[in-house]
């Protein structure tokens, strides 16, 4: 995204932290990731793996670490 007074490029990531979260902020890490799934043409690719992630990986993560937390990063880079 480009601000429209500086013209800068802002740039916004998500990850979700382990071992800091509640129920409420478990779902919201879910959410984030399906929902980066089927945006901008990745659902083809990740089609075959989200169910995996769903039902294997994430609840061994959540297991061994703690619920998971979702954690928005704001990248500000200079103008190009």
């Amino acid at each position: 995204m480009i601000e429209n007074k500086t013209g800068q490029i802002i740039d916004f990531r998500q990850q979700g932290i382990f071992g800091k979260g509640i129920e409420y902020t478990n779902a919201q890490c879910r959410t984030a990731l399906n929902l980066f799934c089927y945006k901008d043409g990745r659902e083809a690719p990740f089609s075959m793996i989200l169910p995996i992630i769903r039902e294997k990986l994430w609840p061994a993560l959540v297991t061994v670490f703690g619920l998971a937390e979702l954690k928005t990063d704001t990248i500000v880079k200079a103008k190009e």
